[in-house]
């Protein structure tokens, strides 16, 4: 389990919002019906969202969005929960955030740590491999590349 401080520092020009507030958290897990995982709790318990490259949120804040028409953990959690026409497996899902492309990241909730990606075009999620973190620097790398051309 990675720790708030390594996202910090994988993510020096992050944009950082302030900690979510244990009454958000608990209104979040309420209105979800479970707990969040343990590592995304830890995470908003220190920064209630960030924002990578391109200002990709990278993990969404937990209950109130960002920008007007952005999403929260909760309000895209409960989208993608509500229609019937998205896979069965979202109904047992978290979105934590996205890369700025349409592909959400999501924790399985069967398997409290365990990343996938998804985009609503594409029949079957994707699995990612290692944590969270791990996701996030993958993509931050693939901008990387992209920004300096190589």
């Amino acid at each position: 389990m990675f720790k708030p401080e390594d996202v910090y520092q994988a993510f020096a020009n992050g944009v950082f919002r302030k900690p979510a507030t244990a009454a958000a958290i608990a209104h979040v897990e309420q209105a979800l019906g479970h707990p969040l995982p343990d590592q995304v709790r830890s995470l908003y318990l220190e920064f209630d969202g960030f924002q990578g490259p391109t200002g990709a949120n990278f993990l969404f804040p937990v209950l109130e969005r960002a920008t007007s028409g952005g999403e929260s953990l909760l309000s895209y959690t409960q989208f993608f929960r509500s229609e019937d026409y998205f896979p069965e497996w979202l109904r047992r899902a978290v979105a934590v955030g996205d890369n700025g492309t349409g592909t959400t990241w999501f924790i399985l909730l069967e398997e409290r740590e365990r990343v996938v990606r998804w985009d609503a075009e594409w029949e079957e999620y994707e699995e990612v491999e290692g944590n969270l973190l791990d996701a996030w620097i993958a993509e931050r790398k693939i901008y990387d590349s992209v920004s300096s051309g190589t």
